[in-house]
């Protein structure tokens, strides 16, 4: 889902959906017209969930995330009590007169700082390996592409460039690859600007309801991307396949060991769902228990950064850390490696 330029301004959080799953009417006929040999062949086939490690009291805690109906923290206030003050996250934000642009901030909201400002749309950042680079989409000539700005010096590259809007860069784990949604098919490109070229075309015939959205990388070049029939795993050669049958995540996010994903997945299961990669039952693994929330982010330590409400907020789930809280809305998260030292270079702002 491309970020969409909010009007309304914040009386609170949007109100969650009620928790679906294995407790579903839906499943509970079908439990009872199966065997108990077939239900346990299904339960088989179901995510293993992974526990997280991370933070004290983070995503990774090992507490059931809310599964049972509770709901999981989220912090209280910028500059509050957060473990995470030295990691940085970038996001986009409409805070300057409604023009979508770049930011960088620590986790627990300090030290704010924008990162492009232009008066073109710049949005979706993605940070590389290294935190020396920030790709991100902007139609700053005219058509929403790709493009990739140096932290240091501020430089800018333009990455693709598609007859049909481009989207959604996502940094492969070695930093050498960009890959990016465009008319439903995912493209790569080298961070340099060369090397454009298609990539994957949906495991299902194209169409409105086929497209490939939200790429992003797996340690070992391949690509989780969802689609309206579920979540497609799409290998380096570009053989594809469904992972997840069933309505689409709006968002995937994976640790940085490539074990683990989040699916924030508002249509089959209100919530976002935390499980192995591997072929999974719609809504099998652990819940957050928010349906709010409609972005995640891995990031150092299993830190799963969520954009929660509309207009959107940042947090980090299940800690106290809270990135932004204004009237504007604000997106789409990505870390900065541990150790990054680029803000310095950003001026406050």
């Amino acid at each position: 889902m491309d970020n969409e330029e909010n009007e309304a301004r914040r009386d609170g959080f949007a109100s969650g959906a009620p928790n679906e799953g294995m407790t579903s009417p839906t499943f509970r006929n079908l439990t009872t017209v199966l065997s108990f040999a077939a239900l346990g062949a299904i339960c088989a086939c179901a995510a293993r969930v992974q526990d997280l490690g991370g933070e004290p009291g983070g995503v990774a805690a090992g507490d059931d995330g809310g599964s049972d109906g509770g709901q999981p923290i989220f912090g209280g206030d910028v500059g509050g009590a957060c473990t995470l003050s030295n990691r940085w996250i970038a996001f986009d934000s409409d805070r300057d007169a409604f023009n979508r642009n770049v930011f960088i901030a620590r986790a627990d909201g300090t030290d704010v700082r924008r990162l492009t400002n232009d008066p073109a749309v710049e949005r979706e950042p993605s940070f590389s390996p290294d935190g020396r680079h920030v790709a991100f989409a902007s139609d700053l000539d005219g058509t929403m592409q790709i493009y990739v700005l140096d932290v240091v010096t501020h430089a800018k590259v333009k990455v693709s460039a598609r007859t049909e809007a481009a989207s959604r860069p996502s940094f492969s784990f070695d930093g050498s690859k960009i890959v990016f949604s465009s008319g439903g098919l995912l493209y790569l490109a080298n961070p340099d600007g060369s090397g454009d070229r298609l990539f994957a075309t949906p495991p299902s015939p194209q169409g409105l309801l086929q497209s490939l959205t939200q790429p992003t990388f797996l340690p070992n070049g391949s690509v989780l991307a969802p689609q309206a029939n579920g979540l497609a795993l799409v290998e380096p050669d570009g053989t594809n396949k469904l992972l997840y049958n069933a309505y689409p995540p709006k968002y995937a996010a994976v640790t940085l060991d490539g074990r683990t994903m989040a699916l924030a997945d508002e249509y089959s299961c209100h919530d976002v769902i935390i499980a192995a990669i591997q072929p999974l039952l719609p809504c099998a693994g652990r819940r957050l228990g928010d349906s709010a929330i409609d972005e995640v982010a891995f990031g150092p330590d299993n830190a799963l950064a969520v954009t929660k409400g509309n207009p959107g907020d940042i947090f980090v789930a299940q800690t106290s850390c809270r990135v932004t809280n204004d009237p504007a809305d604000d997106r789409s998260p990505s870390w900065a490696p541990v150790g990054f030292q680029g803000a310095e270079s950003v001026p406050i702002r």
